[in-house]
């Protein structure tokens, strides 16, 4: 009799419980993004150079898409060349491995010997800067497309 009395009242206390809970108000348990999430490369090395033909090759002032910009950045070949097609113009920022910002808004316009993969060398006015970069890890984010840039540059 115990037994049918505690049971009668836990039912009692559940059915008071659902009833209580489901005369309030619907909770939105829908999930709402409030950032896009932009997609990444993981760069197995950072480094950065001079325009100085000991660091490139017989022509230091010109790269791969055209003479020199003061905040160029070189790319390893697979990832300069996408399905063939030069990536000039390409706009990027390249963050360390503990996601502090190197540099914003670098323009891709060099690609790196074809020994480097997964690589990003940013060009730098010295050798001293050059040097206390020293070599780096870390992705890079593409901040702008390819098309509207290039126009920019091809002139």
């Amino acid at each position: 009799m115990q037994k049918i009395m505690a049971l009668s009242l836990l039912a009692f206390i559940f059915i008071l419980g659902v009833v209580r809970y489901s005369d309030a108000a619907p909770v939105d348990l829908t999930i709402k993004a409030t950032a896009t999430v932009k997609p990444y490369i993981l760069l197995s090395r950072i480094t950065a150079y001079n325009p100085v033909s000991s660091q490139t090759d017989s022509s230091p002032d010109i790269s791969s898409c055209g003479k020199n910009l003061p905040n160029q950045i070189a790319l390893s070949q697979d990832l300069f060349f996408k399905n063939g097609v030069k990536q000039c113009g390409l706009r990027v920022d390249v963050y360390n491995s503990h996601g502090k910002l190197i540099v914003k808004d670098a323009v891709v316009w060099d690609t790196m010997n074809k020994r480097y993969h997964h690589a990003a060398d940013i060009l730098m006015a010295s050798d001293t800067q050059a040097l206390q970069f020293g070599v780096q890890k870390g992705y890079l984010i593409i901040s702008s497309s390819l098309s509207f840039e290039r126009r920019q540059y091809d002139r």
